[in-house]
């Protein structure tokens, strides 16, 4: 029996030229690429690859390309193993110093033409890289979240353990009394700000004890005056209107995090005291005899807040559907959203939000925030004859200004004034702002809570 030897290929000096790869022409143009590529003791690697692959592999290898490791590349030719595509790479002479051009395309094209299509290729790897750069970004914030929701479920344990501990929810469902009249003016209460958990020293400038009992009596001296101003307008409709940071923040800080607040209230009593003192309002309001509708409309969340207060609002929204089923909830979903009264909209936000604004919007309105908001009232497609109002919280002051579709409305806030406000920006009493809607007509009132 002959014995087959099998030539060695590393044995000679110029192995490396072993490997051979030849460019297949049609009317003198490249079409292809074949190699042949010997290896020891092993068959040899034959194979075909096309022109948009031989391309593809040196604009992804070379380093003025996209800088890619071998192995990355490799993933982009499954057909061959690591291995495999490592004596490819090498029988195309395709090192990190090539230029990213495979030769047929440096055959085809003009200098001007190749520095062109470098600045398109350099162009291109900043997006992929800003991409890349994205796609990590939403993901460190998707953890952030898991990571929020996970603190909450913690903080809060369970929404039927939290229902039994409240002292209102304990009662049977609440019998409405009937409205003594039927007209169609509405009234808006618009409760914003109330920093449930907030404290304010003892050694501040002014004065601002909060607690639950100085809650309750500022809630009703909230109900007084709607009931003065619904027997004076005969009000049929309320609607309570919550413009956001409900809560003072989450373990001790805002939901956004690095701001530390000094607080009497820890998470599970901040969620307690705020569903307690609400639902009191809501219970005195259903067996008021006043209104034949109810509603609570309440933005997302705030800067303080952020989905702490989401979630405790959507608590607040299970209790009254279950203990009125009359009173009709809205719990917004996005940072600005939009009710009808009539021919008026109403368009409600907090004035900044949790996660993404890093500049409240104004006190007044100004040009900047004008473009913003007729921005939204063109993609909701409210009509330019829509009697539009932007009603926004977050500074804790109450002004009115008007643009040229807009009555642009920041409301004061329940709480007032915290030590940081006080030393800042002086002593704002906490208020409550309201609007009577009769017709066309809106008539602005507001009511010192302290």
């Amino acid at each position: 029996m002959i014995d087959e030897k099998i030539y060695d290929a590393t044995s000679e000096a110029n192995f490396e030229e072993r490997s051979k790869v030849d460019p297949i022409r049609e009317d003198g143009r490249i079409t292809k690429y074949k190699f042949k590529i010997l290896i020891h003791n092993a068959p040899a690697l034959e194979g075909e690859l096309t022109r948009d692959e031989v391309d593809l592999m040196f604009r992804l290898y070379a380093s003025e390309g996209a800088g890619l490791t071998q192995r990355t590349v490799s993933r982009y030719f499954p057909l061959y193993t690591f291995s495999e595509f490592k004596k490819i790479k090498n029988a195309f002479n395709l090192t990190k110093s090539s230029v990213p051009f495979a030769p047929h395309v440096i055959e085809e094209h003009t200098t001007d033409e190749l520095v062109n299509l470098q600045n398109q290729q350099l162009e291109n790897n900043f997006l992929k890289k800003y991409e890349q750069t994205k796609e990590s970004f939403f993901k460190a914030r998707y953890e952030e979240i898991l990571k929020q929701h996970k603190d909450l479920k913690e903080g809060v344990s369970t929404f039927k353990e939290f229902l039994g501990s409240l002292s209102f929810t304990q009662m049977s469902k609440w019998t409405p009394t009937a409205p003594r009249t039927v007209t169609d003016i509405t009234l808006n209460v618009y409760i914003s700000d109330m920093h449930t958990g907030a404290d304010v020293s003892k050694y501040a400038i002014f004065n601002n004890t909060y607690n639950q009992e100085e809650m309750i009596n500022r809630i009703d001296i909230i109900l007084e005056e709607i009931f003065k101003i619904t027997d004076l307008y005969s009000v049929d409709s309320i609607n309570i209107c919550n413009l956001g940071d409900s809560l003072d923040g989450y373990n001790g800080q805002t939901t956004r995090g690095g701001h530390k607040l000094p607080q009497n209230l820890n998470n599970k009593d901040q969620f307690k005291t705020y569903i307690d003192v609400m639902l009191y309002l809501f219970k005195k309001l259903s067996e008021s005899g006043y209104f034949n509708n109810i509603s609570y409309i309440c933005v997302e969340g705030g800067n303080h807040d952020g989905d702490f207060g989401y979630f405790t609002n959507k608590a607040l929204e299970a209790s009254l559907n279950t203990l009125n089923p009359n009173i009709r909830t809205h719990i917004f979903e996005q940072f600005m959203d939009y009710f009808e009264v009539g021919d008026h909209t109403f368009i409600l936000c907090h004035g900044k939000d949790a996660t993404d604004m890093f500049k409240n919007l104004p006190l007044t309105i100004n040009v900047d925030t004008e473009n913003k908001i007729n921005a939204y009232l063109d993609y909701v497609e409210i009509p330019h004859h829509q009697n539009i109002h932007f009603i926004k919280g977050d500074l804790h002051q109450s002004a009115t200004t008007f643009a040229k579709r807009v009555r642009y409305k920041s409301v004061g806030s329940f709480f007032g004034s915290s030590e940081w406000i006080q030393k800042n920006f002086g002593f704002t009493k906490a208020v409550c702002d309201m609007d009577i809607i009769m017709d066309d007509q809106v008539l602005e009132t507001r009511i010192l809570l302290q």
